[in-house]
């Protein structure tokens, strides 16, 4: 990405204003063809644009099956206290009283 203002001006100002071709600015200047094409369509650097948005992962589709085939034949249990680490845990933070 070419992000140099001063030198993006120099550039467009020469190219169109003042008579240098496009073939000797991207000589001159080590520019691509292309770049050269943005930076006089544009009179500051763009930015980052995305052609197209970002695909969603391929596994999303998968996610449903994978559970079912990692939970066939587990019988799921729904324990609705604290677990007996997380309470052994909170005792052993604690300091003790007195």
């Amino acid at each position: 990405m070419y992000t140099d203002m001063e030198q993006w001006s120099e550039i467009r100002r020469r190219v169109l204003v003042g008579g240098l071709s496009r073939r000797a600015a991207c000589r001159e200047y080590g520019l691509h063809w292309h770049t050269l094409t943005k930076m006089l369509e544009h009179s500051e650097p763009p930015g980052y644009r995305a052609a197209q948005p970002r695909a969603k992962p391929k596994i999303g589709r998968f996610t449903g099956a994978t559970l079912d085939r990692l939970t066939h034949r587990c019988q799921i249990l729904e324990c609705n206290g604290e677990s007996y680490r997380l309470a052994d845990a909170k005792r052993r933070r604690r300091p003790p009283p007195g």
